[in-house]
């Protein structure tokens, strides 16, 4: 019985010969259209190269449905098995470059929204117009490795292979390319650019009318990859997954980004004002799906009901430097959902989230995380902060928490044990952020979660940060580590410890006695304690010399030094 296959001499299903034996539908008799035929003559032989190149009828001609078919992950040439939307036939996945179209010559594919010149992406003079293209240019070309795209706003239903308007239309990641937002469109070197400042939107909002009526479903789609599918500097915003079919389908789930069996890098990404019918309104992660999630603000989500910014479902992600606040999650949730999943939470601020009923910052349910160097602070469930769901529910979970500031814990000196597990060097304090959001507005956006000099989140983190892959900056692109510790949540305080302040200029004059305000600014208002100086200018970004007049200093003179200790230094 031949099903979905190609095969010579028999007519194809449309004219069956029998002697091939029992037709099973949508058979094909053509040309394949190999890189390079064997000639059976000179059997044998280990010549030829049976993958198809891009006008075979045999791409995306494989049965619609694998399941049962036993597949492995990847084809004979260790590429995805299902590229493009089925399967093709043969032991070779093609890709999903089209008929017609042909690889570039260099590694990296250049986008601006209005493009120019051949608009082949080989420059940003000759920058591709689609940054759909542009995606299925580089997925389809191994020597493609990176898409630069300018800042500027870019829609998932434009492109030559996508329908206008069509709302299951989204951003398709791929294994091995890298793309990259927060260009202005002249730049040589990808250290030149700045996602902050250069905003580089991926929108759902196709119908352009400023609300979520009618946008896509889900904006980016990382079903399928692994990491080197990366996602770098961008805005993803406007996505509302309120369609029809399974509550885990892209339609109802992952307004902003949907990942099933897959595990993409998403780094230095806003993902806001996006909503899910049902999980996940910011992120929706499920089938072992293991991203890394770096360096990102996840704020202003909506899910009707579980995982406002982030819904987990038997996948562990990790989580490191974010910022997750101002979502709402209907049900549990507001800020995170653990359904059977084991995600790593390091150095992350989960604040201002609000859910219906219970888990405000996180809900977990059979799931064994483990948080560390984080904030959970000022969280809602239930219209009420100040109870532990607020801060985080769980059922047959036990979350692991150490060096973390947790409302509602009682920390590490009287830890509520509903909270998980207490790990050590954990606190309940104001964490004095700079200005703080108030849950009951959410889903929102506001608030400053930098912290201010007297927090005790500051130089309170894991001592030891090897292994916790953290990235070289925080959120705000300052050094991530500062002092002699690192401190909890995404941000690394970067004034002057508590009870100094830090002076204008990038020098501090010190003189033995001080002088004048002591404020260390001039030779006229210099600073008594060289301890102190080294305590600003280690803190204080601006600051790059200190000057020592004449004199004598003692390592045991300063505010945070104790007279007569040997140990001072």
């Amino acid at each position: 019985v031949f099903q979905y296959c190609l095969v010579a001499n028999s007519g194809g299903s449309g004219a069956w010969n029998t002697d091939i034996g029992v037709d099973g539908g949508n058979n094909i008799d053509t040309d394949p259209l190999f890189v390079e035929d064997i000639d059976p003559a000179t059997a044998p032989t280990s010549a030829g190269n049976l993958q198809l190149t891009p006008c075979s009828p045999a791409i995306n001609a494989g049965t619609p449905d694998t399941t049962g078919l036993n597949l492995t992950a990847t084809d004979l040439a260790g590429n995805p098995r299902i590229a493009g939307d089925t399967i093709d036939m043969g032991p070779f996945e093609h890709g999903v470059l089209p008929c017609g179209w042909e690889c570039p010559a260099g590694p990296v594919l250049f986008v601006t929204t209005s493009g120019g010149g051949s608009e082949d992406g080989s420059s940003w003079a000759n920058a591709m117009p689609s940054l759909q293209d542009a995606l299925l240019t580089a997925c389809g070309c191994p020597e493609v490795t990176a898409i630069w795209v300018a800042e500027g706003t870019y829609y998932p239903d434009q492109g030559a292979f996508v329908t206008t308007l069509d709302r299951t239309e989204t951003f398709q990641l791929c294994n091995n390319v890298s793309l990259y937002g927060g260009f202005t469109g002249t730049e040589s070197n990808l250290s030149e650019r700045d996602w902050m400042a250069n905003e580089t939107i991926l929108s759902g909002d196709i119908n352009q009318s400023g609300d979520h009526t009618g946008n896509s479903y889900t904006i980016v789609n990382g079903s399928g990859t692994d990491l080197t599918a990366v996602i770098d500097g961008f805005t993803i915003t406007m996505g509302n997954a309120n369609g029809s079919g399974s509550f885990s389908s892209p339609q109802r789930s992952g307004g902003g980004v949907y990942v099933s069996a897959g595990s993409p890098t998403i780094i230095n990404c806003l993902i806001s004002d996006n909503v899910a019918d049902e999980d996940g309104g910011g992120i929706y992660n499920r089938l072992n799906s293991d991203p890394a999630i770096i360096n990102s603000r996840i704020i202003n989500n909506t899910a009707v009901f579980w995982g406002g910014g982030i819904a987990n479902f038997n996948s562990s992600p990790a989580l490191i430097n974010l910022v997750i606040s101002g979502n709402s999650a209907g049900s549990f949730g507001g800020g995170i959902y653990n359904g059977v999943s084991n995600p790593t939470i390091i150095n992350s601020t989960i604040t201002g989230n609000s859910a219906g009923n219970a888990g405000g910052g996180l809900r977990n349910f059979e799931s064994n995380l483990t948080i560390v160097n984080s904030i959970i602070w000022n969280n809602m469930a239930s219209g009420q902060t100040t109870t532990v769901s607020a801060s985080v529910l769980n059922f047959l979970s036990t979350p692991t928490f150490e060096h973390c500031l947790v409302a509602n814990s009682g920390g590490s000196a009287s830890w509520e044990s509903d909270i998980g597990v207490d790990g050590d060097n954990n606190i309940d304090t104001d964490p004095l952020f700079v200005e703080d959001f108030d849950p009951a507005m959410a889903p929102g956006d506001g608030g400053d979660f930098q912290l201010i000099s007297c927090s005790e989140a500051i130089d309170a983190g894991l001592p030891d940060t090897s292994g916790l892959d953290l990235p070289p900056t925080d959120l705000a692109g300052n050094p991530r580590i500062l002092r002699t510790a690192i401190d909890m949540g995404a941000y690394e305080f970067t004034g002057a410890p508590c009870g100094l302040e830090c002076p204008e200029g990038s020098v501090i004059y010190v003189r033995e006695g001080g002088d004048g305000d002591g404020s260390g600014s001039s030779w006229s208002n210099a600073m008594a304690s060289l301890q102190d100086a080294l305590q600003i200018a280690c803190s204080c970004l601006d600051i790059e010399q200190v000057w020592v007049a004449a004199g004598t200093n003692y390592p045991d003179d300063g505010l945070f030094e104790t007279t007569g200790d040997r140990e001072s230094s």
